[in-house]
């Protein structure tokens, strides 16, 4: 039932409480503007918020380096990313001092939901890190120590 209600708030059903839009933290969109700073400080306000609460990540294309979401969030409602718009990765390898692009961990409840797309400009970026030459290779998008989680439409 949790996930339900998750969903359907992720799909917009949801009360302006607890929804924090990663606008207000000063992402800009159009792909040109490193939003990484942006995005972590947003996320820490829907995790320390003390009911439902969700990301949202509005219509338009992000450009966005390395970012560790982490938790633990201290709500027990599930933790949503609304992602509407892009959300695109740096090309540019030397942002990547660890071998992560978006890292979700210690999230108890996530829901990734919101018909957007990560793009991991996988076409662009995999040249660079020399994953066909090196056993050793940057792997972007990341999910560490979570219980089971649910996406939708993305």
């Amino acid at each position: 039932m949790a996930v339900v209600a998750a969903v359907e708030a992720a799909n917009g059903n949801y009360s302006s409480a607890g929804e924090f839009n990663v606008i207000q933290f000063g992402a800009i969109a159009g792909g040109t503007t490193d939003n990484s700073e942006a995005f972590g400080t947003a996320w820490k306000a829907p995790c320390e918020w003390k009911g439902p609460s969700r990301l949202v990540i509005p219509e338009g294309t992000f450009l966005v380096g390395p970012v560790l979401f982490k938790g633990p969030c201290p709500s027990t409602s599930p933790m949503v990313v609304q992602v509407k718009g892009k959300v695109k990765a740096s090309t540019d390898m030397t942002k990547y001092p660890l071998d992560n692009w978006i890292v979700f961990q210690y999230v108890d409840g996530l829901v990734v939901a919101g018909g957007g797309t990560f793009d991991d400009q996988g076409t662009s970026a995999w040249s660079l890190n020399q994953c066909p030459k090196k056993a050793h290779c940057k792997l972007l998008l990341r999910y560490n120590d979570l219980p089971p989680l649910f996406y939708s439409h993305l």
